[in-house]
């Protein structure tokens, strides 16, 4: 049973891969799971350091800590092209908590940067793992679009150019569903739509891990965007209840493909999903207006990345360097666009596709890249505050 589990994993995430690779779009589980054969083909990080001429302090480099996509050929490429004096280290770790252990660890004797979803910065930086980065040290900071400056309700802006973490590409969940089935969510858009008694049962479909699902179905019941995560007792019981309402339901933990499908075929009306690139690649796929995806009035989740500055980094001024380099180079903006699909923080990169018009630009406009304040609509992913409490609420909402 388990061998033909993971056969079934491996035949999804093939399909998974290759039905995006024709998109030209990268789901965000492919952009993390490429690091996690890499972090375990690497090894211990004290001898990959050594291997790499970690040891050395003569400021000639720099010790990245990130998921493999943004340390992959092509990026230590245009590295060595632009600094071909300092050396790019790289470690890989497939995943936010794998990534602050290996800095907890090692800390800035091992690490100068470390990337990061921005819903953990604020923990790094409580552990006094990380420090603020300027923005009035990092030239390139002016092509930021403002509200990841300026916006101090995201838990990265301290104060205005005073950030926990260098924004670089973001994503929010959406609702998204088939515009020709005889159920349509009224305006305006809410994630009660998926409770309507107008779906036919077993038609709605939610992708996502339980976290992000739960953290939905408090959004629903009207609890704070800022709180869903702190959501405990009865508050985190009624979320619970709530979602058992709802079933019959289909889950579709990671992938994507098989989500647009549902929707194209009807097998589901309405559903949960990654990013709010699905409506548009669906119609992409149809030829026609078949879907449509929406950040519903009560918010969502969704996620920020970026590269964190290490607290005492031995390498700090090539750090800084890397930061700004990182943010602006415009051969990387433009290879993170082409290979990922995911909006970004640098306005100009944004303009620059929206230049070029055509699918991309279309593409760049239905996800929202050009309206950043989308942002605001954002709960950060992050760790629940009791993860025990959460695994066993939706070991309830699978077993009930």
């Amino acid at each position: 049973m388990e061998e033909k589990a993971v056969t079934k994993q491996n035949e999804a995430k093939s399909e998974e891969s290759k039905s995006d690779s024709l998109l030209g779009h990268t789901t965000r589980r492919q952009f993390i799971g490429r690091s996690a054969g890499v972090a375990l083909a690497v090894g211990g990080t004290s001898a990959f350091l050594a291997a790499c001429g970690g040891s050395s302090s003569s400021g000639g480099e720099i010790n990245v800590l990130s998921w493999i996509s943004y340390v992959d050929p092509t990026v230590k490429k245009l590295w060595s092209e632009s600094y071909p004096d300092i050396k790019l280290n790289a470690v890989a770790a497939d995943a936010d908590q794998n990534m602050f252990n290996k800095l907890k660890a090692g800390g800035g004797s091992s690490y100068d940067i470390v990337f990061a979803n921005a819903g953990w910065a604020p923990t790094y930086y409580k552990q006094g793992l990380t420090e603020i980065i300027d923005l009035t040290t990092i030239p390139s900071s002016k092509e930021l679009y403002p509200v990841f400056r300026e916006d101090t309700t995201l838990p990265i802006v301290k104060a205005k150019d005073k950030l926990l973490l260098y924004p670089n590409m973001w994503a929010s969940l959406s609702m998204t569903w088939n515009t020709t089935v005889d159920y349509q969510p009224p305006e305006p858009y809410s994630w009660s739509a998926f409770w309507s008694p107008d779906i036919p049962d077993n038609h709605v479909m939610l992708q996502g891990g339980g976290d992000d699902i739960i953290a939905m179905a408090g959004l629903e019941l009207g609890v704070p965007r800022e709180k869903i995560y702190s959501m405990q007792g009865a508050e985190l019981q009624k979320a619970v209840d709530r979602l058992i309402e709802l079933k019959p339901f289909q889950l579709n933990p990671n992938v994507l493909p098989q989500f647009r499908q549902a929707i194209i075929s009807e097998q589901a009306w309405i559903g949960y999903t990654s990013d709010l690139s699905a409506g548009p690649l669906i119609n992409e796929e149809t030829g026609e207006d078949t879907a449509k995806s929406v950040v519903p009035e009560e918010g969502t989740v969704g996620w920020i990345d970026g590269p964190q500055l290490v607290k005492n980094a031995k390498n700090r001024k090539n750090a800084l360097t890397y930061i700004d380099w990182f943010a602006s180079n415009e051969e990387l903006q433009s290879y993170l666009w082409d290979t990922y699909r995911f909006a970004q923080c640098n306005q100009k990169s944004v303009e620059r596709v929206l230049a070029k018009g055509g699918k991309q630009a279309k593409l760049a406009r239905d996800i929202n890249a050009d309206k950043p304040e989308t942002v605001k609509q954002i709960t950060l992913q992050r760790p629940s505050d009791d993860p025990a409490a959460w695994a066993a609420a939706w070991d309830q909402v699978t077993g009930a």
